[in-house]
């Protein structure tokens, strides 16, 4: 009997530890919403910034690799 009350006793204390760590990190979640959204959209606005520097510098090498071309391309004149 002693076994089968102990038993009970660790079952409802295992509950009750899983409802209040469900209860803190729900708490923890909502707290930190904002910051996560903040960041979230901060973290998008990086990639568009990495995205819109890697077409700036894809139009750059094609301007600076058409130069080249002009520059190989132009006779040099024989004195």
């Amino acid at each position: 009997m002693k076994k089968f009350k102990l038993g009970i006793f660790f079952c409802i204390l295992v509950i009750l530890i899983v409802c209040s760590n469900k209860e803190e990190i729900a708490s923890v979640v909502q707290d930190n919403t904002p910051q996560i959204n903040e960041l979230k959209e901060e973290n998008q606005k990086l990639k568009d910034d990495l995205q819109n520097l890697k077409s700036d510098y894809s139009v750059y090498l094609q301007q600076l690799n058409v130069l080249a071309l002009i520059f190989v391309n132009i006779p040099l004149a024989k004195g």
